[in-house]
């Protein structure tokens, strides 16, 4: 073309000459397009044509962007995290809420690799750890191509310590198309750390005002507009004010004709629980969609900022802002109550080549499956065949008519769950209606068919349970498959029977004795008194105190074990357990009772929000009622809202006296608490497990002990459903802490048994089992319903046989049918005397327990189970005697002993230490104990009378005990001469002047039986010290002195001895000792004065010696 410019004067010349080939105009089309098959769906997303498309390199900070909205999360304990990073923000992973065996993925975008098929693979990580358990794993993953499989680059646990921010690098090859990497973290318990932080992911290549209670500015409005002709989702923001806190009970939105209604959501809008809310859906009526009831009751749900949607198809003819209206009502009787209003949704102005939304196309269809445009970016199709492969194609759609090419990508649903069926039937074959039938919360009840269908199970073992009234409860583990067919567990459910009790198991050489309790004698049972569903949960978030009155069928009663169940918004992270007996059984409530510490700072929270069960072991609490009642209360302790479980449905008048709360003080049932109020009472998911009689009662005054008190505080507080918006746990300043050892959560659903209906049945016998890991074997029968006793033989020694009774009930309908068994119970066939396990007893099993007795040695829990043949607890001589009799048989106990006490004393001569026992029977042998200072060295203690068949053996430790066995090996007696047993050879190496001391601190005797003799210890400690080999008389000291001075002398054996004082004329001053002096070192003071206590004069003096074998004297001088 070329243009010409006419004027009126005529016409210019010609502009210069263009070419041009018209050509359809094809509009950009999205980017980054991905899916993931599905359970019988595929869920597809892109970004906006604006979006580039995704390639190497790659770089995310994890800054707000379009771009981060790729990123998948998996898990409640993955999140953008704006307060940290390196810089800020980043994502994080973080221990709350507390997950267990958790497993949860942050995930990238598939990242398109056209040829590349080499990359590296960074980011930045931060670990803090709680503790060093190395259960808990985070690992770096990758997948390529359509090969669903993820491969690990680098697994860590949380075994070292905490890091900041370090850059991890790896080179990942042999890639196909694509990539795509997550974070995979899993483990015990997300508690165990406290967070991952990870930033600056990157994949690259070097290849390429008023008062009152009123619902005043309350507001709903909307941002989206509408394309007149086109349908779309849009969102409404629901703002609930109110300056006292109000909640809304309602809200209705009405759109204008021309606006017709397809969809909406959510089905529940607000807060709380039962009556208190969250208000549900209404559905839609004309031109109007609702949620609430405008009841103006005081029990609304809905407060805040909340988001519900609607699907709209807006008709052609419609144009410019669309008036819709609004109405909010309060839930109380203040004015104004209702608050009504309008806004606007705004058409979208549009302009030639504005983007309208987006189409998905499958396979070769030409019509998209979606009905309208879909103006997100995301998008999921359902509908699908598992296991087959299906081309889906998006496109671009702009305005007025325009649409892009396909972007396509390939996609295979896939079998992501699995489904169990089967049927529940009675002994009979006869189908079972109203059989409850659970895995976890996913619970069906069978019809008149007896059948059941749990479908959409995670593959994987499953425990699946199943309950029906007068049957006893069962369960089965069964393994999940995803697949299409249902795998099949059958149920053959029994009538409920009263069970053997209280079974024990003792071992013996080959052989096993077992002993039980009868049907309803004394045994272990469940108390509780909600039925199958919980329908509601109840707290106060803040110092309530929730609990159960339970009534023992029997006393005395043991507390033993209670099971605690809460769900929804459960967060108590530091409660307490308490108990009160009340022996009268007024029923009148814990007041005026003293409370017993059952536990405390117990995590009682749920999770996830579904139904969470904590088994508690209060038995060392020692609680027993011996008659009356038993109240347990669960304290909020201001840690947390209680969510305890609520069964509201149907209502139990007959229970209202056993659910007691208490507030501000005061102990009250929850129907008094509240009033009656249906929503709110119920009756609290908490299960007591005692030990005692059942069937049998007894009035006992109370002999529980106190144990420390947690005080009762005076709370405020309001019970509810459900959690405040506002709520803030962390304001109370808690830190959470692991529960303690007798704390569990459980995996599975408890479910209790029911009441046994065994009365009207004819108990005939038991059948014993042996417990075996492929199922259980009939080992014997007991014909008898008082033969509660089996012996079973057993082939070997030292290998673990485990049992369970079950009694044998003759049946009006069912004939004669088993009972459930009792626990297992297990014990291991030992041979009394067999320390090394062989099967025998020798004398290297003898030797063995010598050195037990003398602390050589420390025996292990088996061995100590052989070598304590008396089975009284503690190894000793006893035991050694026994274990000679065993080795040579009965018959080496060739003489009685006589019935006295023996009297032992510790005597010292000739250095020697001499045990002395008085004692008219005869001894098989001795054990005793000596405790002696250092300075005293012992040598091999000897017989007072040489044997051969008897064996002497001592050990002294470090600490100077030494510890001396004696035992005739023979089977005859240890041999006294005047009754003296041993002699114990000692050497001193003190010095002159220094003192030992020994002291015999225990002393044993067995008896020609084996068995233990009475003995008292009369002398038992002797003070040792060196004795002087000569007579010696030693230079007083000081010398010249005055007045006083000192004289030693040594005298070696027991004599008269004599020291006298003389002066230089030879005149007796005075006699300084005159006596028998032991033998030993001695020293005498002289003062100066003669016999008449007068002071002698300076001068010489001379002093004197004299003994029967001795005489000396020697000089010395006093000056003044």
């Amino acid at each position: 073309y070329y243009v010409v410019a006419n004027y009126t004067e005529g016409a210019s010349s010609a502009t210069a000459t263009l070419c041009a080939t018209p050509e359809t105009f094809i509009p950009d089309g999205v980017t980054n397009l991905s899916g993931i098959g599905l359970h019988e769906e595929v869920a597809l997303s892109w970004t906006d044509p604006g979006v580039l498309q995704l390639g190497v390199p790659y770089e995310e900070e994890f800054n707000e962007s379009i771009l981060l909205d790729l990123w998948d999360i998996e898990g409640d304990n993955w999140s953008w995290y704006e307060f940290a990073g390196n810089p800020m923000p980043c994502m994080r992973f973080y221990f709350s809420p507390t997950a267990l065996d958790y497993d949860q993925s942050l995930y990238s975008p598939v990242i398109p690799l056209g040829a590349l098929t080499d990359v590296t693979v960074s980011f930045d990580w931060e670990f803090s750890n709680f503790s060093t358990s190395g259960l808990e794993f985070l690992a770096i993953e990758y997948r390529t191509g359509t090969d669903p499989t993820w491969n690990v680059l680098e697994e860590f646990a949380n075994t070292g310590d905490n890091f900041l921010f370090t850059n991890f690098s790896y080179d990942v090859a042999g890639l196909t198309d694509n990539i795509q990497v997550r974070f995979h973290c899993y483990g015990a318990t997300t508690f165990d750390i406290n967070w991952y932080y990870i930033d600056n992911f990157a994949v690259t290549s070097d290849t390429g005002s008023s008062t009152g209670r009123d619902m005043t500015g309350s507001t709903v409005s909307t941002n989206d507009t509408y394309i007149p002709g086109n349908t779309h989702t849009m969102e409404f923001s629901v703002n609930i004010l109110s300056p006292d806190v109000s909640y809304s009970d309602s809200v209705a939105i009405t759109f204008p004709t021309g606006v017709t209604i397809l969809d909406a959501g959510p089905d529940e809008l607000g807060f709380g629980a039962g009556a208190y809310g969250p208000e549900p859906f209404n559905g839609i009526d004309g031109q109007t969609i609702s949620w609430g009831t405008n009841a103006n009751d005081a029990a609304g749900g809905i407060y805040g900022s909340l988001t519900v949607w609607a699907t709209l198809s807006f008709a052609d003819s419609l144009s410019g802002p669309l008036v819709t209206s609004y109405h909010v009502s309060d839930d109380w009787w203040n004015t104004p109550v209702d608050v009504d209003g309008n806004f606007s949704i705004n058409q979208r102005d549009l302009t030639d080549g504005d983007l309208l939304g987006y189409n998905v196309y499958v396979d070769e269809n030409t019509n998209p499956v979606n009905l309208s445009f879909i103006e997100q970016t995301s998008y999921i199709v359902t509908g699908l065949t598992n296991e087959q492969s299906y081309t889906f194609g998006v496109t671009a759609v702009y305005y007025p008519a325009y649409e892009s090419n396909p972007m396509e990508v390939t996609v295979t649903p896939t079998w992501l769950y699995g489904d169990v069926s089967g049927t529940v039937t009675d002994p009979n074959g006869s189908l079972l209606d109203s059989a409850i039938v659970r895995v976890g919360n996913n619970i069906d009840t069978t019809g008149a068919d007896g059948t059941y269908f749990l479908d959409n199970l995670e593959p994987g073992v499953h425990t699946v349970s199943v309950q029906r009234q007068d049957f006893e409860n069962d369960s089965e583990e069964v393994t999940v498959i995803a697949q299409a067919a249902a795998v099949v567990q059958d149920f053959v459910l029994t009538p409920s029977l009263a069970r053997a009790g209280g079974l024990e198991a003792t071992a013996g050489d080959h052989q096993i004795d077992l002993i039980w309790s009868k049907p309803g004698a004394s045994g272990s049972y469940e108390l509780y008194y909600y039925d199958d569903i919980f329908e509601a949960q109840i707290g106060c978030g803040g110092g309530c105190e929730f609990g159960v009155r339970y009534t023992p069928l029997g006393y005395p009663a043991t507390l033993t074990t209670l099971l605690v169940s809460v769900q929804g918004d459960a967060g108590v992270i530091s409660g307490n357990i308490i108990a009160f007996i009340d022996e009268s059984g007024s029923g009148l409530g814990p007041d005026g009772l003293t409370s017993v510490t059952l536990a405390s700072g117990l995590d009682l929270s749920s999770p996830d929000g579904s139904l969470t069960q904590y088994e508690v072991d209060v038995s060392e609490a020692g609680l027993v009622a011996n008659s009356g009642d038993v109240y347990v209360m669960i304290q909020e302790n201001n840690a947390g809202f209680m969510g305890i479980a609520n069964d509201i449905e149907p209502q139990s008048p007959e229970y209202y006296d056993r659910n007691w709360v208490m507030t501000g003080g005061l102990y009250q049932t929850i129907f008094d608490a509240v009033g009656g109020d249906p929503s709110l009472t119920g009756d609290f998911g908490v299960l007591a497990t005692f030990d005692g009689a059942s069937l049998a009662a007894a009035t006992l005054n109370s002999s529980n002990q106190v144990v420390e008190q947690v005080p009762t505080a005076i709370h405020d507080g309001t019970f509810k459903t459900g959690v405040d918006a506002a709520y803030d746990i962390e304001s109370n300043r808690y830190q959470r802490t692991p529960n303690p050892d007798n704390v569990v959560r459980l995996m599975n659903i408890h479910i209790p048994e029911p009441a046994a209906r065994s009365r009207t049945d004819s108990l005939i016998g038991y059948n014993i089992y042996q417990a075996l890991d492929d199922g259980d074997t009939l080992v014997t029968t007991n014909t008898g319903a008082d033969d509660t006793t089996a012996t079973i033989t057993v082939p070997d020694n030292y290998v673990e046989y485990c049992y369970n009774v079950r009694a044998r009930w003759s049946t009006d309908n069912y004939g004669v049918l088993e009972s459930k068994p009792t626990g297992d119970v297990c014990a291991v066939p030992y041979r009394a005397g067999d320390i090394d396990f062989n099967d025998a007893v020798d004398v290297s099993d003898l030797l063995s327990v010598v050195d037990y007795v003398l602390e050589v040695s420390i025996p292990t829990e088996d061995q100590f189970r052989g070598a304590d043949v008396n089975q009284d607890t503690a190894i000793t001589i006893n035991d050694v005697v026994l274990i000679v009799d065993i080795i040579y048989g009965t018959a080496a106990r060739t003489m009685a002993s006589a019935d006295a006490t023996a009297l032992a004393d510790l005597l010292s001569a000739d250095q020697q230490l001499l045990i002395s026992l008085d004692y008219d029977g005869l001894t098989r042998g001795i054990q005793f104990e000596l405790d002696a200072d250092a300075a005293l060295e012992f040598g091999t203690p000897l017989l007072a009378v040489n044997d051969a068949g008897t064996m002497v053996s001592s050990h002294r430790t470090e600490a100077g005990k030494i510890t001396v066995v004696v035992v005739n090996t023979t089977g005859g007696t240890v041999e006294r001469y005047e009754d003296i047993l041993v002699r114990l050879p000692y050497t001193f190496k003190g010095n002159r002047r220094d003192k030992a001391v020994v002291e015999l601190t225990d002393l044993q005797a067995a008896g020609m039986a084996g068995e233990s003799l009475p003995v008292t210890i009369g002398e038992k400690r002797i003070d040792i010290s060196v004795i002087p080999s000569v007579f010696a008389l030693h230079q007083n000291y000081p010398n010249p002195f005055n007045p006083v001075t000192e004289i030693q002398f040594d005298v070696p054996v027991e004599s008269q001895v004599t020291l006298t004082i003389y002066n230089i004329m030879g005149q007796e001053v005075t006699t300084l000792t005159n006596s028998t002096l032991k033998a030993g070192f001695h020293n005498v003071r002289w003062d100066g004065t003669n016999g008449y206590g007068e002071l002698v004069s300076t001068g010489v003096y001379f002093y004197r010696l004299s003994s029967p074998a001795f005489t000396s004297t020697k000089k010395m001088i006093m000056v003044k």
